[in-house]
């Protein structure tokens, strides 16, 4: 089984807490081309009511409701799960005393909730986690009321292709791994998901990278499983000194991002 796939690794460490996340989250969060926010964004696209239930699966440390708590209209019930037990409680300790979110330490191949009970229901970047993601979407189906929908958040083509090349020009074998995060994509997303789901739409969000510090950049491709982990200690040196020659010639790196949002009816 592949790191990207594997629960008793993703649990265990690359999500065991929020850390690797946190760095990966950072690097779009500062150097942004535009001043949208990824989580406002996202926000905008549920069109929360009052009086609905709510689930996000895969929730990491609750960054889409911390940063938008204003937002949410009162009256709204959200259950936030996550399969690693460190997310979950992590997500509980951001939103200590927010009224009506409840937290679980959930596998989203096995919900434990009744057919029917959502409104709606996000995954934020997970779904190409998932070991079996059939199982996950017939899971996910059975919990939201008819008509009620499905947002799946996901990377595209292209996606950080110039930190993809860059890496690879050290790491060929990174390109390759590549491969299995496409197995939930904007591009096959409406042919994965209309197996379970109806009126599937793509909608995407605007916004490159242009980034003008090194450290952030480093630690974003620190937290990557696939570049350093399986590496000796001489091999992280030998491409840190790299990485910092190659951001250092032009003070700066320009990275095109290709992401957006996967909605499915059920």
């Amino acid at each position: 089984m592949n790191k990207i796939t594997d629960p008793a690794y993703l649990r265990g460490h690359q999500y065991k807490t929020s850390k690797n996340l946190s760095a990966r989250i950072n690097l779009h969060v500062r150097f942004g081309t535009t001043p949208d926010s990824w989580t406002g964004w996202i926000i905008d696209q549920l069109q929360l009511k009052s009086g609905e239930r709510w689930l996000e699966v895969g929730c990491g440390p609750a960054s889409l409701w911390r940063e938008n708590r204003e937002r949410i209209p009162s009256g709204l019930e959200v259950t936030l799960s996550d399969f690693s037990l460190g997310m979950a409680q992590e997500a509980a300790t951001t939103l200590t005393g927010q009224a009506d979110f409840h937290f679980l330490n959930v596998d989203v191949q096995s919900i434990p909730f009744a057919g029917q009970t959502f409104d709606g229901v996000i995954a934020n970047h997970m779904l190409y986690h998932v070991p079996n993601l059939q199982r996950g979407l017939q899971e996910i189906r059975r919990v939201l009321k008819p008509g009620r929908r499905l947002f799946a958040a996901t990377n595209g083509a292209g996606h950080m292709q110039e930190l993809t090349d860059l890496i690879g020009e050290v790491f060929p074998e990174y390109v390759q791994g590549q491969a299995v995060l496409r197995t939930f994509s904007l591009e096959n997303a409406p042919r994965v998901l209309s197996r379970y789901f109806r009126d599937v739409e793509i909608r995407r969000f605007q916004q490159d990278l242009m980034v003008t510090e090194f450290e952030p950049l480093r630690d974003y491709i620190s937290s990557m499983w696939d570049v350093v982990e399986q590496r000796d200690a001489d091999e992280i040196e030998a491409f840190e000194a790299y990485l910092k020659r190659t951001f250092d010639a032009q003070g700066h790196m320009h990275i095109s991002k290709s992401q957006g949002v996967v909605i499915a009816r059920r």
